[in-house]
């Protein structure tokens, strides 16, 4: 094998072995917000094996480039300039990937719930009554006896506070888009319920959010062992029944009271009190924040895929001169 052809064989290797990269981070990624795969074991594992395997490539890619530059004929000139629109296209991929996962693993945290109907929560601090003129007279002894018996009882209201609350990660059924964007089967510690009540999106969201559908079923298909999940996905919104996550609450007939919530339990058993136009409008800002930088993505990634396309057919090319 020529030289030259034989850079070119490499160069593609080497970005066939960075796309493999890419899916078994989206695996972990994944695996990481089912709450299979702790937060620290997933850095660990971006920190030893995914960044140490991007690093390989790139500097990989960067010696070969090098060695091309030394070199003299077409071949090497083409290998110079793919690899440098390359590493470019990369950078900007990776960095689009690494703000797409940090807006999902924001939004989908769990985050405090009311679990009990009262509006009115007792405040944590108190505010003494007493005059400081009546507390003149006090002796040293008695005013730490009292200070120690306020915070007993601030305590106390701590734990009544505490306990009104439940961690649970809310998302509007219908239109959140980390219901199309994550695999059903990391879907497990979402929770999807109903915002039919709030009537914030336009029909031209809906047609938007179809092609939003349609995009990442077209993706998702180039993934792998992550094309049954999304398309099982897809299914369950026909049937939200069938959903994987049993904490769906996808009722018509919900009891709003005077403040708009709706009462819901989860599967853990524990009720929760959620208003629905606050969850729709959660999710409503994720979606505006989380479109831009997918299409941005998906943009990169047919990038990539074409110009690895033009490096195997001047492979295909140089092969059949030599």
């Amino acid at each position: 094998m020529r030289k030259d052809v034989e850079s070119l064989s490499e160069a593609l290797r080497l970005q066939h072995t960075r796309c493999e990269v890419y899916h078994l981070w989206d695996v972990k990624f994944h695996t990481a917000l089912s709450g299979v795969l702790s937060a620290n074991d997933l850095a660990a594992t971006l920190n030893s094996s995914i960044i140490t395997a991007f690093q390989h490539v790139s500097s990989s890619l960067r010696e070969l480039q090098a060695n091309a530059q030394k070199e003299n004929g077409e071949v090497y000139t083409f290998l110079d300039q793919w690899i440098e629109r390359l590493q470019r296209l990369e950078q900007e991929h990776y960095r689009t990937s690494i703000q797409l996962q940090q807006l999902i693993v924001q939004h989908c945290a769990a985050i405090p719930q009311r679990n009990c109907k009262d509006t009115e929560v007792t405040p944590t601090t108190t505010t003494t009554t007493t005059s400081e003129k009546e507390k003149e007279g006090e002796k040293e002894e008695s005013q730490q006896g009292d200070n120690s018996g306020e915070k007993e009882k601030e305590k106390e209201k701590e734990k009544v506070v505490e306990s009104c609350h439940v961690y649970a990660s809310l998302h509007d059924s219908e239109h959140c888009r980390a219901r199309h964007l994550i695999p059903v089967s990391s879907q497990t510690a979402l929770t999807f319920v109903s915002c039919r009540d709030a009537m914030f999106f336009s029909s031209d969201d809906d047609d938007e959010n179809d092609d939003w559908k349609r995009d990442v079923k077209s993706d998702n298909k180039q993934q792998g062992d992550l094309t049954n999940n999304n398309n099982n996905n897809n299914n369950n919104n026909n049937n939200n029944n069938n959903n994987i996550n049993s904490d769906v609450n996808d009722n018509d007939d919900n009891v709003y009271d005077d403040d708009g919530r709706v009462s819901f339990v989860l599967r853990s058993g524990e009720e929760v009190v959620y208003v629905p136009r606050e969850v729709q409008q959660r999710c409503a800002a994720f979606n505006k924040e989380i479109m831009p930088l997918y299409q941005m993505k998906r943009k990169l990634k047919q990038e990539l895929q074409e110009w690895t396309e033009e490096l195997q057919e001047e492979l295909a090319a140089a092969t059949a001169v030599g």
